[in-house]
């Protein structure tokens, strides 16, 4: 469910969240088409994350892996024959949320840890 507060990547949200539900409920696709290339390109197994409406940094943490396996994902959403696609200005706005939203996150988790106080 994308949020409110970005009216201009909301379409774009909810598509990211259609393909990263798209593989997490299917284990063939996962397994068999988006893991093959994740193994291939980064050497590891890297799930994609889907984000939460209650946590504040899931949003980014959904978008940044999303953003790091882009060729991957453009490569098992072919092999799937889906009618999912991203253009390079898709890929483009993607970054561009990842750099808007990279500095609250600096700012935000000293803030959240328990120990922290305003003086810090």
């Amino acid at each position: 469910m994308a949020r409110e507060v970005i009216p201009e990547y909301n379409d774009l949200l909810q598509k990211m969240q259609e393909v990263v539900k798209l593989f997490k409920r299917s284990p063939t696709k996962y397994d068999m088409y988006l893991q093959k290339y994740v193994k291939e390109d980064t050497g590891k197994e890297l799930s994609l994350i889907l984000d939460w409406r209650t946590r504040w940094n899931s949003l980014l943490a959904m978008v940044e892996r999303f953003h790091k396996l882009k060729v991957c994902i453009d490569k098992a959403l072919i092999d799937i024959v889906c009618d999912t696609k991203f253009s390079d200005l898709e890929w483009s706005k993607i970054k561009d949320l990842i750099e808007s939203l990279q500095p609250f996150k600096l700012v935000l988790e000293p803030l959240c840890r328990r120990d922290s106080i305003l003086l810090k």
